[in-house]
């Protein structure tokens, strides 16, 4: 299915409007990172996630041109670094492995919170950081959207997110980075989970809704045979690879960040 890992070809109509848009573009003086971004697969992205109407897909892009800019993308491999590295500590989140479609992996684990967590920002930063990173792995290839594997082991109050924390991640995943989602698979969630997920789906569109799946129990195995090759996915997900995560290794890797 080619749209659950990238976009379909744009119809003529489509290649219009994403004409208007690149005339649009040019008019806000972006600088060079964020024209470099600002590619036609990334207004096409917005286009999309804005059903075809150009004024709210500009409108939505300009948000985010914005929220770059104040977020500090640029900032991310140098400034940000250290707070990236301390967050990443122990592997709460890290991208590792691909789906069969190809999509990167971000593979989020609560219970390796750290008992010092960091600030709000500081979690953001490496939430950001994470999510470029799983996009610089697309690069060179017609994917476009990655995976969340969220390993609920262990999940309690101690490790859970905050309200605050939980809303800006869904602000950031769904109004900044839009039509990269292709599967969130929450694994064995508690009832303490439910019950949040009950009080933050108000603020989670239809259609990132649609990409939440729950999977626990007996029902795992068969469902991670379905999505991957066993071979690239960990150990503790019914997989054959033995990747433990490690973070003077992980910080090896410098990702192309761009914009």
């Amino acid at each position: 299915d080619d749209a659950a890992v990238g976009a379909l070809p744009p119809t003529p109509e489509a290649e219009k409007q994403i004409l208007e848009m690149r005339e649009r573009v040019s008019k806000l003086n972006l600088e060079e990172p964020l024209m470099n971004w600002a590619d036609d697969n990334c207004l096409y992205r917005y286009l999309r996630a804005r059903s075809y109407n150009v004024d709210k897909a500009m409108a939505m892009f300009e948000n985010s041109v914005k929220w770059r800019r104040e977020f500090g993308i640029q900032k991310l491999l140098v400034d940000y670094l250290p707070d990236i590295k301390s967050e990443g500590a122990v592997g709460k989140n890290y991208v590792h492995g691909k789906d069969k479609m190809g999509r990167p992996v971000i593979y989020m684990k609560p219970r390796l919170t750290p008992k010092k967590m960091g600030t709000q920002a500081q979690q953001m930063r490496h939430l950001v950081y994470t999510l470029e990173r799983a996009i610089a792995d697309m690069e060179g290839s017609s994917v476009e959207k990655y995976v969340l594997l969220i390993d609920f082991k262990d999940y309690s109050l101690r490790n859970a997110p905050s309200m605050s924390v939980q809303r800006e991640t869904i602000s950031i995943l769904q109004d900044q980075y839009p039509e990269r989602l292709g599967l969130a698979l929450c694994v064995d969630a508690p009832m303490l989970f439910s019950s949040t997920f009950k009080m933050v789906k108000p603020f989670i569109d239809s259609v990132t809704a649609s990409k939440i799946v729950f999977v626990s129990g007996a029902e795992k195995r068969p469902y991670f045979e379905q999505h991957f090759d066993l071979s690239c996915l960990e150990q503790d997900y019914s997989g054959n690879d033995p990747h433990q995560y490690d973070q003077a290794k992980y910080f090896e890797t410098i990702p192309n960040i761009v914009g």
